[in-house]
This record gives C-alpha cells, structure tokens and sequence, in this order.
C-alpha cells in the first residue's frame, strides 16, 4: 500500500507527460537502440529509462539529486524493468572506467554544468565511435522564464533568476567556456564550437525533437521550437572520433 502511495507521486510530479510510446518513438528516431551499454546521464526522475532499457540490451542512470533518483528506481519498479542500475553521481565526474558506453543520453541537463569539461568525461567513458545526444536551454528559453514567470506574474524570484542566468551565459559564451556557472543557454553556433574543442564529430545539431521525426505531430518535441520567434530548445547528436 506504501509504496502504491509513492508511486501516485511520481506520477503527479512527472517532468514529461508523454505515453511510453512516445519515448519509443523519439529514442529510436536518434538511434539509440539495440546497444549493448547505455548511460542516463542525469536522469533526472526516470523519464527516458523504460524506453531506454526496452530498445537496448542494459542501461545504466545517475542523477546527483538523490530524491530524483527514488522517483527512477520506483518507476522502473512500476514498469518491470530489471536490466537498469541507477546510482547517484556528477556529470563532472562519473564513477565509471574508460571506453565502456556504447551511447551516453543526456537531456535537458547539460546547461546546468561545465560543458566542456562534462563533454570530455562522456568521451573518457564512450568507446570509439560512441554516441551521445544531448538536448539543452537556447535563448528563448530564458525569454520565456523570464516574461511569463517573471514579469506576467510579478515574480522577483524568476526575475533575478533569468538575470542571473543571462549573466552568466554572456560569461560563458564571450568569455571563457571553462567558467563554472549554475546555469546558462546556447546557440547553435555555441553547441557547435564546443563540440569541436572536445574533439566529437558533430553528425546533428538543430531543434529539440527534429532529428528524423517523421510524425511530428503524434510525438512532438518536449520544448516548443520557438518562443516570440526564438529558438527554445536544441538537440545534439555527437560521436566520439576512435
């Protein structure tokens, strides 16, 4: 009974409110199937994990929020799932040796850390050829956050915040990408910059969800493309050169 309890919370707390189809759907678009070993980075609250652990042989997920990762192993529970280890760790260092993921996933997570530096530890882990798609904030994001949350409901929290965020972003991008900085949004000349300086080939860089997405429409992206006519949203698809 307890943990039924639990479980209606994931459910009212969900970050994606998508049908297990849906993930299905945008994994295999971006070809992360029929892999033998692939990582979660940041997994957050388990989201992508059946979806994962269905189309590929083992999955392995980290989040560094340790409540996130209760909501994870509970929603794998619900759904059957047996072939996924889930352990806290950082992006900036994962426990893990080199050269053993045949793809690393990480959503909407990469705006929170050093990218550079993060980028460079998914490479240590991949083996050659590896693959990691990423998706991240771009500077329509932070419009957004800003007017809507902020100004529209007269929140100085959210105010501050998409101010702090723009600072820190222009610290990033015009001055040095190395800075370690809370949060911040991109380009997708940004996202191509960094992903030469960490030595991956770039084989996608656009909207969030656009990658081979045939049927848009039934399974759409998790962001809108566009807020006021700028970009919120990009996805990434690298690979890690032998």
């Amino acid at each position: 009974m307890l943990f039924s309890q639990e479980l209606k919370v994931y459910q009212y707390m969900a970050v994606y409110n998508f049908s297990d189809n849906y993930f299905v759907n945008r994994l295999s678009n971006i070809g992360f199937k029929n892999y033998g070993l692939v990582l979660d980075a940041a997994c957050g609250k388990g989201d992508w994990l059946p979806a994962l652990a269905k189309l590929n042989k083992k999955v392995h997920a980290f989040d560094f929020v340790k409540s996130s990762l209760t909501e994870a192993k509970q929603l794998a529970f619900k759904k059957g799932v047996t072939n996924i280890k889930i352990f806290s760790a950082s992006m900036l260092s994962i426990p893990i040796k080199n050269n053993v993921f045949d793809a690393v996933f990480c959503f909407d997570s990469l705006m929170f850390v050093n990218p550079v530096h993060t980028l460079n530890e998914f490479k240590r882990i991949l083996k050659p050829k590896g693959k990691v798609y990423i998706s991240l904030n771009r500077p329509g994001w932070i419009l957004k956050c800003f007017w809507e949350r902020g100004i529209l409901n007269r929140n100085l929290s959210k105010i501050f915040m998409s101010l702090r965020i723009i600072y820190d972003t222009f610290m990033r991008m015009l001055i040095n990408y190395e800075i370690k900085v809370e949060n911040t949004v991109y380009t997708k000349t940004n996202l191509e910059r960094i992903a030469k300086k960490t030595g991956y080939k770039i084989i996608f860089i656009g909207y969030e969800g656009s990658y081979k997405n045939l049927d848009y429409e039934k399974y759409p992206a998790c962001f809108k493309q566009k807020y006021l006519g700028i970009p919120v949203s990009i996805e990434a698809i690298l690979e890690k050169h032998e």
